[in-house]
């Protein structure tokens, strides 16, 4: 199976088992699976349009559960990367603005990005 995700202003192929490799580099460097994926689609969804997303909207994107994304979205409140809206009124969608100022966010993303590559080649 192949799976293509559009980040910033890279196109990431990624096969099954590259998913799997970018899950498994995911989890050694930020101790969770989904944390990078999570990132380059909360990227890509905020790229064209304002920064603004719910839980649901990135799930939809990646195809994860809406908990394994939830779980990610409070890690990135917490570190001050994601602020949570006030809601309007009850019930209505959780959403969550990027903070992107002091570059952290940016930085982050090309991470994650980066994190998705093969290594090239070691040439001698």
């Amino acid at each position: 199976m192949r799976y293509m995700k559009r980040v910033t202003r890279y196109i990431t192929h990624v096969t099954e088992s590259g998913q799997e490799v970018l899950r498994e580099r995911s989890s050694a460097v930020f101790g969770n699976r989904y944390v990078a994926e999570v990132v380059t689609a909360i990227a890509d969804e905020t790229l064209n349009a304002d920064s603004h997303v719910t839980v649901r909207m990135v799930a939809s994107r990646t195809g994860l559960t809406d908990s394994l994304v939830k779980l990610v979205v409070q890690r990135l409140v917490a570190a001050e990367l994601l602020r949570r809206l006030p809601q309007g009124r009850p019930r209505a969608p959780l959403y969550h603005e990027v903070q992107r100022s002091g570059g952290r966010w940016d930085a982050l993303v090309e991470l994650c990005v980066r994190l998705g590559h093969e290594p090239a080649e070691a040439t001698q």
